[in-house]
């Protein structure tokens, strides 16, 4: 109890200090997150590094990353953000909420992100796990459930391939036949590895 008086003691006697209560509020045990995305909780400066570094290219059309395509007239080599504050900008914009206006739903701006820096997130959970945890550790946040795709879509692709309305059985010895348990071992492999 002693403890928990002295905390909101100090918390009180803060109050009227903006910078003080702050520091005070970030050195708090923050809890958990239990539903975080990892590919949507990477800052997108990180997502121009690593795509310039991976020899990607920026659909500057979709603003969005890609495998290079040299038949592509909106293609540009992803390492053109890095000497180009333009683009760079305009990146960061459109893998994020930055400069978000209001002028579409936040909902739907959010989700748009993600399939603009997929193309930069297939080898780089590692990373993205190591940015994710190190800066959740510095914001006092005890734990996280991190969600990501570690068959990198391969059962989404299997999935899509069933009929609808295939019976259970036949369902399941299709997926079966067809690579679910291989889409089960490279997802377990991800983990491994990260």
């Amino acid at each position: 109890m002693a403890d928990e008086d002295s905390t909101a003691a100090r918390l009180e006697s803060l109050r009227e200090d903006p910078l003080l209560l702050r520091r005070f509020l970030e050195q708090m045990p923050k809890g958990g997150d239990l539903h975080q995305h990892l590919s949507g909780t990477v800052y997108a400066e990180s997502y121009v590094a690593w795509a310039a570094k991976d020899g990607l290219c920026i659909d500057t059309a979709a603003l969005a990353y890609a495998q290079c395509n040299a038949q592509s007239a909106t293609q540009v080599p992803a390492t053109q953000a890095l000497t180009d504050s333009g683009l760079y900008t305009k990146m960061l914009d459109a893998l994020s909420m930055r400069q978000y206006r209001g002028d579409e739903s936040g909902h739907d701006r959010f989700f748009a992100t993600f399939g603009r820096f997929s193309a930069a997130t297939r080898t780089r959970v590692n990373d993205m796990l190591a940015e994710v945890v190190a800066r959740f550790a510095r914001e006092n946040v005890d734990y996280i459930e991190s969600l990501f795709g570690q068959d990198l879509g391969a059962a989404r692709a299997l999935g899509r391939k069933v009929e609808p309305g295939m019976p259970f059985a036949e369902m399941r010895a299709y997926l079966l036949q067809n690579g679910a348990l291989d889409i089960v071992a490279a997802s377990r492999k991800t983990l491994d590895d990260a």
